[in-house]
């Protein structure tokens, strides 16, 4: 889930989790629906194989939902069909999602990980709200209670308090694998968010005190001779708008400081910026 800045504000719609035992949770279906549908076509094959036993399934889906799909009224489900019933019926892709992040983070056949950029979109104020929450629909939903990124927020296991007298949380990392998350600093998230998460992981790494083990690690920026190196290679290999140039824009210094500029020196920025 590369685009935390997209998903944590812009999912369609919101609604309550018609299932009596998720009370608290909500749902983004089509955003639900569209990671299903990358997760089909990136690991389908990896997935083959992989089925959900009845009782999970029971956990996330109504009987009333289980009952329109008759299909599947056997004893288990292929993470690969409940994955193409999410592609096919927005109305229970979340439901797919949930029963399919929970069995892969139970499993000890294959490993899986769990990636996340723009990881400190989904500690500023919300942005999905409902009355269901809250009557007066002021009070946005927190991310944790959204069952689209309750699983990654649980894994990780931080959060904004910083206070050393607060006891740390306990991550529900997958039983194989794990979880690598990425703050930006190219949204428009507080100063203090992003500082507070940063200090919190630290604490959590520092004490070690559960068996998940936290990793913090700091990656920069590229170095101006980075970028003059990395758009010099666009060049040579014949990327996007750099393929006919003659080596126009490598030579222009100018041209270069825009690339730098728009970028922010970030690498995947710099090749939209060149492929546009």
């Amino acid at each position: 889930m590369p685009d935390g800045n997209r998903l944590h504000r812009h999912g369609y719609y919101v609604e309550p989790n018609p299932n009596p035992k998720l009370e608290g949770w909500y749902d983004l279906p089509m955003l639900a629906q569209e990671i299903c549908r990358d997760l089909l076509a990136s690991h389908e094959n990896n997935l083959e194989g992989m089925v959900a036993e009845k009782g999970i399934v029971e956990q996330y889906f109504t009987e009333m939902q289980l009952e329109g799909m008759p299909e599947h009224s056997g004893a288990s489900i292929p993470l690969v069909d409940l994955l193409k019933h999410a592609e096919a019926n927005v109305t229970n892709a979340a439901m797919c999602f949930n029963v399919a992040v929970h069995c892969l983070m139970n499993q000890e056949e294959k490993p899986f990980l769990m990636v996340l950029d723009e990881f400190n979109c989904y500690f500023e104020p919300g942005h999905y709200f409902h009355m269901e929450y809250d009557s007066d629909v002021k009070k946005a939903i927190p991310y944790n209670q959204i069952s689209l990124f309750k699983p990654a927020l649980d894994a990780m296991g931080v959060s904004l308090e910083d206070d050393e007298d607060i006891p740390l949380l306990t991550p529900k990392a997958p039983k194989l694998g794990g979880i690598i998350v990425g703050t930006s600093e190219s949204c428009a998230i507080a100063r203090k968010i992003t500082d507070s998460l940063t200090t919190h992981a630290n604490r959590a790494a520092a004490a070690a005190t559960t068996d998940v083990p936290l990793v913090v690690c700091d990656v920069p920026r590229f170095s101006e001779v980075e970028v003059d190196h990395i758009i010099a290679n666009f060049e040579a290999i014949g990327i996007g708008n750099l393929r006919c140039d003659r080596g126009e824009t490598v030579m222009d210094k100018e041209g270069v400081n825009y690339i730098r500029m728009v970028s922010s020196s970030v690498g995947q920025n710099m090749l939209d910026v060149c492929c546009s």
